[in-house]
């Protein structure tokens, strides 16, 4: 009996040690591997709450549902069947963002079934998913025919030459398409040879982005071969290729004899240098509906600022429609941007300018003044990181609110403050702007400003992606029709500046009593912004800030707010890089109020649920759980069984797709279920 006893012990450390560990998705060695719950491929139809909600919500044909963001929610194949079976009978969905879900060819092929009689789906982004080449090819066969689909991402999809060809088809017989996003696949200049190969024979491709390619000088050169065939195409983005100046030699002298219809391109972060700045700017004539130029990071430098000043202030670029220069990080002096200088007052034509980055100073900052002070065209000037001391900003401010209310835009303090890569390209704001749909908003502004709305749905029209200034005109509006109580902005791409905006709005009477934020990019910073408004609204009793990958920082200020607060009866934190517990145990002992918490998605393992545990029956009015698709395993999962047991008050806690077993799963729903 010793002798079994001393073989049996290291075992059984063994096995606990490993538990202690946080394997999340090796389940124990003493279990039968029958009964492991593969946390990927098993229970159907259970994400979560707030994933659950979205798939009725489309079986449903919710009107109100015409945009769907489910970046990074780990769907797989289930998840891919789950959402067939939503969208094949919905009628009412346009846009959709799949992105970072761990798609492979399997669950692309059920994707391609709905693609073959797709009569309303008009954005698909699959960006991130390990699709490959089988991926592109098995998407490929629908696309040949489909003809309602108007932009695809496939950014960092692993594409492979043979993947190349397939695209290459879709886009030679396809007559809807007209975004396609290739970036980030490392096609070199033999992928952009099959791509420019299609370039002659599409008549709808207007926007075309293959950012971080490494396609060189060979691959920029067969891209332009196919462009003087082409008539359609007016975006490319050709950010990060390796594009030194032989590149742009021969990209410029390819177009020189025919008619160009480029109205933006991107060419960020190569290797221009003021050699290749002089090779384009030489070609410009030939580029005359050419609006928006990116050359960031090209070490243009001051020459380079010389040769874009000869360039377009001769008589033969008399009819160029340059309107926006990025000139960012480029190593520019004060005496390069007198140059440009120059440029804004003469031309009196730009509208918007990026020097972040750009050692300008005093000097370069007082040029700028005294040009903008005769300049009434310049709506847009980002300046971080410039040396330009605050007197000289603060005028830099007056003069472009001053050319911004004359454009009758509103007035707009983040232009000039926004530093660094932070702040969206040119291009990426030119096609955004024409994305959203500003029409319906300027009647439900129209409304509200009259009082005539107290709940307010505003779901997937990407608000905080333009620089219209929609938030603000959003923000004024609350606050002139007072009476708001149900505000949903849900999947419309706010970031944290936007939510100070609309927080500071609703603070003004404070009668808000249910917010949905979900699915935008508030970070730690907007929720921060949000707890503010937790404390000053008593009212709210609803909060819904899931996919916003707030942290653990901006969870927490977001639990303290919430443990006095005397109304908030539902809290959505879904997916939100959460993995701290301290300020969550704190909640269950000061809180009394709270019914229904969402923590689905996040990154919570054995030790977060032996943390929570030791707290989680003190709230009596807690009675809804979802910690579902986070990281903790049996053991996790013994400490809340033994909570739930003595607190008596959980009546429904969803734990699909954790790494648990089935036996022990089962014993965990018999707890539950005896609470009900």
């Amino acid at each position: 009996v010793l002798f079994l006893l001393f073989c049996s012990c290291p075992q059984t450390l063994c096995v606990d040690s490993s538990r202690q560990m946080g394997n999340r998705l090796d389940a124990p060695d003493d279990l039968d591997p029958s009964e492991q719950l593969e946390p990927f491929h098993r229970d159907p139809h259970q994400w979560g709450w707030f994933v659950n909600e979205l798939f009725d919500r489309l079986r449903a044909n919710d009107p109100d549902l015409f945009a769907l963001k489910l970046r990074e929610m780990r769907l797989g194949i289930d998840g891919a069947r789950d959402l067939l079976n939503g969208i094949q009978s919905n009628e009412t969905l346009l846009r959709i963002d799949l992105s970072f879900n761990h798609f492979r060819p399997e669950a692309v092929a059920l994707l391609s079934r709905f693609l073959y009689e797709n009569k309303h789906l008009q954005e698909l982004i699959l960006n991130h998913n390990p699709l490959s080449q089988e991926g592109i090819r098995i998407l490929s066969e629908p696309l040949l025919h489909n003809s309602v689909l108007l932009v695809l991402g496939l950014e960092n999809t692993r594409m492979s030459l043979r993947a190349c060809e397939c695209l290459s088809e879709i886009l030679q017989f396809n007559n809807s398409l007209t975004d396609v996003n290739v970036s980030g696949n490392n096609l070199k200049a033999a992928g952009a040879k099959l791509i420019s190969q299609a370039l002659p024979h599409t008549s709808s491709l207007t926007r075309l982005q293959m950012a971080d390619n490494s396609i060189g000088d060979r691959g920029v050169k067969y891209i332009a071969v196919g462009m003087t065939r082409n008539r359609s195409l007016k975006i490319l983005d050709l950010t990060r290729n390796e594009i030194g100046v032989q590149g742009i030699r021969n990209f410029s002298y390819l177009l020189e004899d025919v008619t160009c219809f480029l109205e933006v391109l991107e060419l960020a972060d190569n290797f221009t240098t003021a050699e290749g700045c002089r090779e384009l700017c030489e070609h410009l004539p030939h580029l005359r509906e050419m609006r928006v130029l990116g050359i960031r990071g090209n070490s243009v430098g001051d020459m380079g600022c010389h040769y874009l000043e000869a360039s377009v202030l001769s008589p033969l670029c008399q009819g160029l429609k340059l309107d926006t220069l990025d000139l960012s990080e480029n190593v520019i002096t004060q005496n390069g941007l007198k140059r440009i200088c120059n440029i804004i007052n003469v031309q009196n034509q730009l509208r918007q300018l990026d020097l972040t980055g750009n050692g300008v100073g005093v000097d370069g900052g007082n040029a700028m003044v005294k040009a903008l002070e005769s300049n009434t065209s310049l709506t847009t000037l980002f300046h971080g990181s410039t040396a330009i001391p605050n007197d000289v900003l603060k005028k830099l401010s007056t003069l472009i609110n001053r050319n911004r209310a004359a454009a009758s835009l509103p007035p707009d303090s983040s232009a000039l403050s926004r530093k660094g890569r932070t702040r969206p390209s040119f291009s990426q704001m030119e096609a955004e702007d024409r994305a959203a749909p500003h029409a319906d908003f300027t009647h439900l502004m129209a409304q509200l400003r009259a009082g005539e709305l107290r709940s307010l749905v505003i779901s997937g029209q990407k608000l905080g992606t333009g620089s219209l200034g929609t938030v603000r005109t959003l923000a004024h509006a609350i606050v002139k029709g007072r009476i708001v109580s149900k505000l949903d902005l849900m999947g419309n791409e706010l970031d944290a500046e936007d939510t100070q905006l609309i927080c500071a709005a609703l603070a003004k009477e404070c009668s808000v009593t249910s917010l949905n934020l979900s699915s935008n990019k508030i970070h730690g910073a907007g929720a921060i912004t949000v707890s503010h408004l937790m404390v000053k609204s008593r009212r709210l009793t609803a909060l819904y800030l899931s996919d916003n990958n707030i942290g653990n920082d901006g969870a927490d200020k977001v639990f303290q707010a919430l443990a006095s607060h005397p109304s908030l009866k539902t809290l959505a934190l879904d997916f939100n890089n959460l993995s701290t517990t301290a300020s969550l145990a704190k909640v269950f002992v000061e809180n009394s109020v709270l019914q229904a918490l969402w923590l689905a998605g996040n990154k919570y393992d054995d030790l977060s649920m032996e943390e929570v545990s030791a707290t989680l029956g003190r709230n009596p009015a807690l009675t809804k759980l979802d910690l579902s698709l986070n990281r903790f395993t049996d053991t996790g999962l013994q400490f809340l069984g033994k909570a739930i047991k003595v607190g008596g008050c959980i009546k429904e806690c969803l734990v699909f797709r954790n790494a648990v077993s089935f036996s022990k799963f089962s014993q965990f729903e018999d707890i539950v279920n005896a609470n009900k």
